[in-house]
């Protein structure tokens, strides 16, 4: 479940961050000015008619007293700007080309659009207008203003650069399914085998409706009397879970007789499922064990996580999104792990931990912009960004949006 939220944070950080300017001694990629046509890469006045036209008809204009504030009299994009001015020299100049032509495949589909319509789906739900999972649902943006305000930011990102470094291998006779890997021995990332098997696992019938059917008795978790079952039991599971981790005498192998204890009795005899339990319970093992070096900072976040999230809102999301057939993760993850074996990928993976150790240079500054970030994701704030993107779907803005990104990460400059 918090891998989900891991991959997700790397694919959104990496494409924002790719789209800002360069420093000193880091080439850029070149954005067109409003009237210039360079050949093949249109004008951005010539990309950008619906957002001008949504703009001049005050459709944005909720968001104007909160960028002010924020951004302005609280000098948040001043915040920003002195960020990326420490940590762009300090970038490969590799690495914006590299994620240029990373995020791009062959068939022209870019990770956007691998990536939007769940993210439209978790707009939705965060705002309360979700057809397929109805209701308020203000808890777990709530729960993400408090981790990112109360957390520290560079553990945080040293966990997904170190999740993100993470490699492995089968295991051979007399190991686990999944072992940690030195990068010459390695056949796969950690993330992306983690995403392919979880794919895998969404297909199978018994395995697909194996949170549904989780119970959790209290004499499981330390107490008495009472049985949880379905979404009550998969909340005190990932609590517990959170809580197991954070604790300085974490024991992988309890924790896995714990989790084994609670489902494999849901998989019955289903011979492919038990299988699909015992490789993501091996990942969880590489994750955890003392070869990762993500482990540290993931134990850090943890601890936080579970002082910060104490209802459990955002696993609480994940069950919503993984037991609710319109929604459209199990799509998205057959998509991610038909997309995760190809040379791209694997270019994309290597440029964002390039990305995210220069991020890392800055550690005062990285916790800055967090605050500017918990700032922005405070009710009134968040509750305004949410009713613009709500509006503004079907208007072909965001269309608009994602094709000048596109186009500013492929289009060079043409010399005079």
């Amino acid at each position: 479940m918090f891998a989900a939220l891991v991959a997700l944070g790397a694919v959104c950080g990496g494409a924002v961050a790719t789209a800002c300017g360069g420093g000193e001694g880091v080439e850029a990629p070149y954005t067109l000015a409003p009237d210039e046509d360079a050949g093949d890469c249109p004008s951005s006045d010539a990309m950008l008619g619906s957002f001008q036209r949504r703009l001049e008809a005050g459709d944005l204009d909720p968001l104007r007293p909160h960028v002010e504030l924020i951004l302005v009299q609280e000098r948040g994009l001043a915040t920003a700007l002195a960020f990326a001015q420490q940590t762009l020299p300090a970038l490969d100049p590799t690495v914006v080309p590299t994620l240029g032509t990373a995020l791009r495949g062959d068939d022209g589909r870019t990770v956007v659009d691998t990536w939007k319509p769940t993210l439209f789906s978790v707009v939705d739900y965060l705002h309360g207008s979700s057809v397929a999972l109805p209701g308020p649902h203000d808890e777990p943006l709530a729960a993400a203003h408090s981790i990112i305000t109360n957390c520290d930011a560079p553990a945080t990102v040293q966990m997904l650069r170190d999740v993100l470094a993470l490699q492995v291998r089968p295991g051979v006779a007399g190991e686990p399914r999944w072992v940690h890997a030195t990068p010459e021995a390695a056949t796969s990332s950690w993330l992306y085998a983690l995403v392919e098997v979880t794919a895998r696992a969404t297909q199978n019938p018994t395995m697909d409706g194996l949170l549904q059917s989780i119970e959790v008795t209290d004499d499981q978790t330390g107490g008495v009397g009472t049985i949880r079952v379905g979404r009550a039991a998969f909340l005190v599971l990932t609590r517990l879970l959170a809580a197991n981790i954070a604790a300085p005498d974490f024991d992988t192998e309890a924790t896995r007789a714990l989790l084994e204890d609670v489902l494999l009795p849901r998989l019955q005899a289903d011979v492919v499922a038990q299988a699909l339990m015992d490789e993501l319970l091996d990942l969880f093992g590489v994750l955890a064990s003392s070869d990762s070096a993500a482990f540290p900072a993931l134990q850090e976040l943890m601890a936080c996580v579970d002082r910060h999230d104490g209802e459990a809102a955002i696993p609480g999301m994940i069950f919503d999104f993984l037991t609710t057939d319109e929604v459209p993760v199990r799509a998205l993850l057959a998509d991610l792990a038909e997309d995760g074996a190809t040379d791209a990928a694997g270019q994309l993976r290597l440029a964002g931990v390039a990305l995210l150790d220069a991020v890392l240079t800055a550690p005062a500054p990285l916790g800055d912009v967090a605050v500017v970030i918990g700032r922005l994701l405070e009710p009134v704030p968040v509750a305004a960004v949410l009713d613009v993107i709500v509006g503004l779907r079907s208007t072909g803005v965001f269309t608009e949006l994602l094709s000048l990104v596109d186009t500013i990460l492929v289009c060079k400059r043409i010399a005079p």
